[in-house]
């Protein structure tokens, strides 16, 4: 017959199920960035653009639902003008003005950082250690960062610091 299992091995067989269902889980939930680096840019950026113009058109009538991927894309090229047209840059500031918690707060720490490394006279400022991996990516794509670039972190700030 079936000998009955001491209290040890069913502990340790209900540690190794849960160790398999927070793996499984784990998988599902990876960031959105590694899931979809096989789509193109153009995918991401037509995705991220529908994403803001819906909520711009659909945020009184309840059809529009909430994405972190495409926030996540949209806030990370708020500041360029070639990813983010200026008709839905401005829908963007709007959308902005009703965000809340972590994403507003590092938001603005970005913006507040992009738009203090700028105006520094030697790109050489003095900047919070939470910034500072900004500061070196700005440096590598300085030649990304323009007066539009700045003039939108203005805009932003002026939107979030509210």
């Amino acid at each position: 017959g079936r000998q009955a299992m001491t209290r040890k091995e069913r502990d340790r067989l209900h540690k190794i199920a849960k160790r398999k269902r927070l793996k499984a889980l784990n998988r599902a939930n990876r960031p959105w960035v590694e899931v979809s680096q096989a789509r193109s840019s153009d995918e991401h950026r037509a995705e991220g653009l529908s994403y803001v113009r819906q909520w711009y058109d659909g945020r009184d009538n309840g059809r529009w639902k909430f994405r972190k991927k495409l926030q996540v894309w949209l806030l990370q090229n708020i500041y360029s003008p070639d990813m983010i047209p200026d008709e839905e840059f401005a829908m963007l500031l709007e959308y902005l003005e009703n965000m809340v918690g972590l994403a507003k707060q590092k938001t603005l720490d970005h913006a507040q950082a992009l738009y203090t490394f700028y105006h520094s006279a030697d790109n050489d400022v003095s900047i919070s250690q939470h910034n500072h991996h900004l500061i070196e990516g700005w440096k590598l794509q300085a030649k990304t960062l323009n007066e539009e670039s700045v003039e939108r972190a203005r805009q932003v700030l002026q939107v979030v610091a509210v």
